[in-house]
């Protein structure tokens, strides 16, 4: 997927890929749930939401191609 640079200076936009976004705002939201007592029954759904968020954004990093390795023997 491809995207437009920002022509800003770069100051207002984090330095990650825009695909960690969501992961990055789940992630917080569990984070304060822990710190927070009064949502400590929502502290399973939004680690749930944060591992989901994660692995999707972390699997569209991997190369999509079938690899095939045959050894080489040389025999004398």
């Amino acid at each position: 997927m491809r995207r437009i640079e920002d022509a800003g200076s770069g100051v207002e936009t984090a330095d990650m890929s825009f695909r960690f976004l969501p992961c990055l705002v789940a992630g917080l939201a569990y984070h304060i749930s822990m710190k927070v007592p009064e949502l400590a029954d929502r502290i399973t759904m939004l680690k749930a939401a944060y591992d989901e968020q994660y692995n999707l954004a972390a699997g569209e990093d991997r190369e999509k191609t079938s690899e095939h390795f045959v050894p080489r023997v040389n025999r004398i």
